[in-house]
């Protein structure tokens, strides 16, 4: 059903597995084996070592989410391909809302919540085919419909659709919805990659908010508020006590809304 919902809008290998590692492990293997390429899709009901930003695990119960990944080739220079989980998650945003009215907030880099909670996350990788050509797999995993009783350590934090609205969503119908808002984006016929970053950054919860920022690889955090977000898709935060900083790799922890 998937492939048929997205004949003639990517043109590449629609793939949907039982189980799998990860979306992106198997895409990106593909990839590089030239079995598959640019314009690609596999979706999986379950992930035995899904992964999250972070190396962060994310597992779900089998068929309760979408979990899925795409492989893509923007038109942009290569510096700018990270800049293609921006406009995943723009798209995955624009799908929830179409399928059931939420307003989906987008947290930088990558995070999607609701109310405040997180209701999926996305992970973008760099690849090559055979012949050298760079792409991107991008993966996105989305709570969709879960137990009403989740795990206590996670009940704050995070959020699936049904938590939240009655009506039933289709994963298969969830994924289209996906995938056709983000090709135009990130595909052959993408604007600058520079439009990209300005249009998740009008949307982005984050901006205006005073955040945290823990620092990869780094004991310290970044304090301050999140005043903008660079062509190169870095966060801008206004310090506490050095000025201006720009992060291009943290996690983001919002400390009160703007």
């Amino acid at each position: 059903m998937l492939r048929q919902l997205l004949a003639g809008v990517v043109g590449g290998g629609v793939e949907w597995v039982a189980r799998t590692t990860s979306t992106n492990d198997l895409l990106v293997e593909a990839v590089e084996s030239g079995r598959l390429g640019p314009g690609s899709v596999i979706v999986a009901d379950f992930q035995t070592a899904g992964r999250g930003r972070m190396e962060r695990t994310w597992l779900a119960p089998p068929g309760s989410s979408v979990l899925m990944s795409v492989a893509v080739a923007p038109p942009w220079p290569l510096e700018s391909h990270p800049l293609v989980s921006l406009g995943m998650a723009m798209a995955a945003a624009d799908a929830v809302a179409g399928l059931c009215g939420l307003n989906v907030e987008l947290k930088w880099p990558n995070d999607l919540l609701l109310s405040g909670r997180k209701l999926g996350g996305i992970l973008a990788q760099s690849v090559s085919a055979p012949d050298g050509t760079p792409a991107v797999v991008v993966g996105v995993g989305l709570n969709v419909s879960w137990p009403r009783d989740i795990p206590a350590d996670i009940a704050d934090s995070a959020v699936a659709l049904n938590h939240i609205t009655d009506v039933t969503i289709d994963r298969v119908e969830l994924c289209a919805g996906i995938v056709t808002r983000l090709w135009p984006m990130v595909g052959p016929e993408a604007p600058p990659a520079e439009a990209v970053v300005m249009a998740f950054a009008r949307r982005c919860a984050t901006l205006g908010q005073r955040v945290r920022v823990h620092l990869v690889g780094s004991p310290e955090a970044v304090c301050g508020r999140a005043v903008s977000i660079r062509s190169d898709g870095a966060l801008a935060v206004e310090t506490d006590r050095a000025g201006t900083v720009d992060v291009t790799t943290g996690d983001v922890e919002h400390l009160r809304p703007a």
